[in-house]
């Protein structure tokens, strides 16, 4: 019995290494290939199109006397933020997570790609109006990059040559915050003070005695 039982405990403690090899053996056959660097397709899609708003803000607007003016001081800060400053946050948090895998940033509770997909559509909503409403090569040149940016985060995992960023990837708990809510508790009634419902009971129960009268035997 004991010879026998061996070899099953064995093999007990060696299933978890081997289904941890297999699981690192399927990422690596699945994960997307590096093609320049540690940046794979996407990345570099990505990269490029910030690269491409960031030269849309610096392409002149308007001609003065003083001098041509672009988005960096046309533009109020907040369409900068979401037209400019954050694209290029997300280039960069895209850049950063390649040279150093082993970093896990987060956003709040939002992944990188998460962020990246909402800066896109941000970007994309203000050049896309800006061209509409006041049509320039730099809005133009920007609504391609806003674009691009759009397809490479919030479509990437539709389109096969994208996708591959997404293969292999461990499923993990989601954060504290993106967790859904659990229905609140009903907040419990105020309870009666003990004393004075002893004090009303025994005024009840010396009414009742006074109210009877005396013992007639």
């Amino acid at each position: 019995m004991t010879e026998q039982s061996r070899p099953s405990s064995a093999s007990q403690a060696s299933g978890p290494k081997e289904t941890t090899a297999q699981n690192a053996t399927l990422q690596s056959a699945t994960a997307a290939k590096a093609v320049a660097g540690p940046l794979t397709v996407r990345d570099l899609i990505v990269l490029g199109s910030v690269l491409i708003i960031f030269v849309a803000s610096l392409v002149p607007i308007v001609n003065t006397l003083a001098g041509s003016l672009n988005l960096w001081n046309t533009s109020g800060l907040f369409y900068i933020g979401i037209g400019v400053v954050l694209p290029l946050v997300v280039g960069g948090l895209f850049l950063a997570r390649r040279m150093s895998p082993a970093a896990k940033v987060r956003i709040g509770s939002l992944s990188i790609d998460q962020f990246g997909s909402v800066v896109a559509a941000f970007a994309t909503y203000f050049f896309f109006v800006g061209t509409v409403s006041n049509f320039g090569i730099a809005f133009l040149i920007g609504l391609i990059g806003s674009l691009l940016l759009l397809v490479s985060t919030v479509c990437a995992q539709w389109i096969p040559v994208l996708a591959a960023d997404f293969a292999g990837r461990v499923e993990v708990p989601a954060p504290l915050a993106a967790r859904d809510a659990v229905p609140a508790v009903k907040r419990p009634g105020s309870p009666k003070p003990v004393a004075a419902q002893m004090g009303r009971r025994r005024r009840h129960h010396g009414r009742c005695q006074a109210g009877a009268g005396p013992d007639p035997t």
